[in-house]
């Protein structure tokens, strides 16, 4: 006898859940699929919104816009048209910008202003989507948005600063980390590795992000028993490639920033008045705090504890270093990166957790009133407040272009000079303090201007009028002069006045001392090495004594 069993009922297909790690997010109710294009969707509008509302050029932005100027003119990444002295930070931000205005023919000033904040706008939805993905739960993002409601973040999406172009990378990095870590195909780890390594091309300092990264990266294949070499190889190659071009065009292993700034001296003291500062705002407090909690603990997607731990390792050698005279804007890649690994709240609902977040957000808008912040800094402000502030005259909110700033004073003296040289006459002015003079001269060039803030009043006077930099930014003896004493950050290093005159072509007896001491011994092998016409013997030579010319100190006597 048989038995016959009855036949199993067909089941409904059942949807995946938001709880199941790594399912896609889907909602029957929610036919427009808003609630999976949330996590990329709010924040990328939040930056954007934020960001346009805000839009501005910072003074260092306009340093960025000369260097393209003289590029795309022909006279290389540089400052001052006859010397060979990084002092764009980021080489390939200048590279972007000069090939968008190449292409374009769109003023540099919008350029730098409307790809720094779609650049920004695109890493921060990169970097929600990949929270969610990590995690698998809708709500994940929200570390994320948090970040964008940050009122500095949208400050410097714009300002002409390589910021955007930074935060699309931490965005692009993180969904590649999350997505094609563990990938077995040679292409996606060359992918994977290339675009890791972009980091010391952005920034010098996100080189600390890179080796971090690669260094998990390499921990994590090695387990899985995955090759590494073509990992690290498409990693080092396009950061190694322009390292030897810097040596050997700059005479430099780091940005005459970097050396002008400080950099690697540690500044404890303002560094942590700089993070005090910071965490004035409640949400940059929530983002360290959840960054720390998801870097210590040992379960969760590895992925995320590696970005943690980047952030907060970002975030402490910000700090050693005494920050910036920017407020805020140090801590940032540090902070998305945490913010992209803060933990989720699991018992808090969607809803709860948009009121907290919100609420947090409006006692930090209202902690930026003050340019200064609830808890000043010495030497550190609101750099926005500062320029479309009372340092604009005109009032414009919205300050982008030269004619934006045209009644102040960097614009105008900006503006004279141009009209000088186009002349044919001669010239030489002093803008230092707010206060113009125009001292009797000889300069060694047509026209001449000493300034202490030298990028709109050098974008503004254009690429054939010499710049003195009275904080030695662009300088390379200035930036290698010895410090006596720490001061405001990145503005240490001022020019002596016999310097100042030897370089204008004043008379004077320090300037005839001085210039003595620059024709002889490594001042003046450095010296030829940025300014005399580069050949392929000069490049062997800077790239031979890069290193040792780097960490010259030159003494501030004669």
């Amino acid at each position: 006898m048989t038995i016959r069993r009855p036949l199993a009922q067909p089941t409904e297909p059942t949807e995946p859940t938001a709880d199941a790690p790594g399912a896609p997010l889907r909602d029957p109710g929610d036919p427009w699929g808003f609630s999976r294009r949330l996590p990329w969707v709010a924040p990328a509008a939040t930056v954007l919104a934020g960001g346009w509302f805000f839009r501005w050029m910072s003074d260092d932005g306009f340093i960025y816009l000369r260097v393209v100027e003289n590029l795309i003119s022909g006279n290389g990444p540089v400052f001052n048209a006859d010397e060979r002295v990084e002092v764009a930070t980021g080489p390939l931000w200048v590279a972007l910008l000069a090939a968008a205005r190449l292409i374009t023919g769109v003023r540099l000033e919008w350029i730098a202003v409307v790809l720094g904040l779609g650049l920004a706008a695109l890493g921060a939805g990169l970097a929600g989507a990949a929270a969610v993905r990590a995690r698998g739960q809708g709500s994940a993002f929200w570390g994320v948005q948090a970040f964008c409601l940050i009122p500095f973040v949208w400050h410097f999406a714009t300002s002409g600063l390589e910021t955007g172009l930074l935060l699309a990378w931490i965005g692009l990095s993180a969904w590649l980390l999350v997505t094609a870590s563990d990938t077995t195909s040679a292409g996606r780890i060359v992918v994977v590795g290339a675009v890791v390594g972009l980091g010391p091309l952005i920034r010098p300092d996100l080189a600390l992000v890179t080796l971090v990264a690669l260094a998990g990266l390499v921990w994590r294949r090695r387990r899985t028993n995955r090759p590494t070499v073509l990992l690290v190889v498409s990693a080092s190659a396009a950061p190694v490639l322009y390292q030897v071009f810097r040596m050997a065009y700059y005479r430099a292993v780091v940005p005459n920033t970097a050396l002008a700034k400080l950099a690697s001296a540690s500044h404890w003291d303002q560094g942590l008045a700089y993070l005090a500062n910071a965490l004035a705002n409640p949400l940059v407090i929530v983002i360290i705090l959840g960054g720390m909690w998801a870097a210590s603990r040992r379960e969760g997607p590895w992925q995320l504890r590696l970005l943690a731990f980047s952030g907060l390792v970002y975030v402490l050698a910000v700090t050693r270093g005494g920050g910036d005279f920017m407020r805020l804007r140090m801590y940032i890649p540090g902070l998305m990166l945490a913010a992209i690994s803060a933990p989720l709240l699991r018992s808090v609902s969607n809803r709860t957790l948009v009121r907290l977040v919100l609420f947090l957000g409006m006692i930090g808008w209202l902690e930026t009133i003050s340019p200064q912040g609830v808890l000043p800094a010495p030497g550190v402000v609101s750099e926005r407040d500062f320029y479309a502030g009372f340092e604009n005259p005109s009032g414009d909110f919205n300050p982008i272009t030269v004619e934006d700033f045209g009644q102040t004073a960097q614009a105008k003296l900006g503006i004279i000079a141009r009209n000088t040289l186009a002349a044919g006459e001669t010239g030489y002015w002093e803008l230092v303090r707010d206060e113009l003079s125009m001292p009797v001269a000889a300069p060694p060039r047509p026209v001449t201007v000493l300034a202490e803030n030298v990028g709109l009043v050098g974008y503004a006077a254009g690429a054939d009028v010499y710049i003195i930099d009275w904080l030695s930014i662009t300088d390379p003896i200035g930036a290698r002069l010895e410090a006596t004493e720490r001061g405001r950050p990145g503005h240490e290093r001022v020019l002596p006045r016999a310097w100042v005159e030897a370089k204008a072509g004043i008379d004077s007896p320090g300037a005839r001392l001085l210039d003595d001491a620059m024709n002889c011994g490594r001042p003046a092998k450095l010296l030829r090495g940025v300014s005399a016409p580069l050949t392929a013997e000069l490049a062997l030579d800077n790239l031979l004594n890069a290193v040792g010319d780097t960490f010259l100190v030159i003494s501030r006597d004669p």
